[in-house]
């Protein structure tokens, strides 16, 4: 067992109390509601970073066993809800890289670039946010999955796997991955296929 260090162990934090900004479908904020009293008519911001490698894989991360949304899901590596009026959506994925899986996504060995926006709103998702995926292309040699560092609580595990491979394992077993993944992933794919035609 790996030892830790911490001046209050026995500190809790209810995220339900977390004040977190409301938005419009425009992304424009129109209120501020605790976590816990988000309705489904609340749209909020959600920023979540794409890793993939250069070997052409893809790190997912599985939603811990603890979570109240799809608990032992799998998702893009990193996933996090934007909770301050004004960070911006890099500025949340910079910080929510590094607090889930010890990525810094500012390092000098490593490349993003902001896709589009993505508004899943409508009565066919359980919530309604504004997410903003990040791609983050590492070096392969450079980011063995041993040098990520999950955040226990947020974090089950990470896995590296071919895009390829994955493709297939999210038409065959949808319900694995986190509502919005199949959706989220085929934009991932439009967004490298497109920068990658001359």
């Amino acid at each position: 067992m790996s030892e830790t260090t911490s001046n209050n162990p026995e500190k809790v934090t209810d995220k339900n109390w977390e004040v977190i900004p409301v938005v419009d479908e425009n992304d424009r904020i129109i209120g501020y509601k605790r976590r816990g009293e988000i309705e489904h008519a609340d749209i909020y911001r959600v920023v979540s970073l794409w890793v993939i490698n250069s070997d052409g894989q893809v790190l997912l991360a599985q939603r811990h066993h603890d979570k109240s949304h799809d608990p032992l899901k799998w998702g893009p590596a990193v996933s996090g809800t934007i909770t301050q009026e004004d960070e911006s959506y890099e500025s949340a994925g910079a910080k929510e890289g590094l607090e889930e899986i010890g990525l810094n996504i500012l390092a000098d060995d490593v490349v993003t670039e902001l896709m589009e926006k993505d508004l899943q709103i409508g009565d066919e998702y359980k919530h309604q946010f504004i997410s903003q995926p990040i791609l983050v292309r590492v070096p392969a040699n450079l980011f063995p999955l041993e040098r990520f560092v999950a955040q226990e609580e947020e974090v089950e595990q990470l896995v590296w796997i071919d895009l390829e491979e994955l493709l297939q394992d999210v038409a065959a077993n949808p319900d694995k991955y986190v509502p919005s993944f199949p959706r989220s992933l085929a934009a991932l794919i439009d967004f490298i296929r497109r920068g990658e035609k001359p």
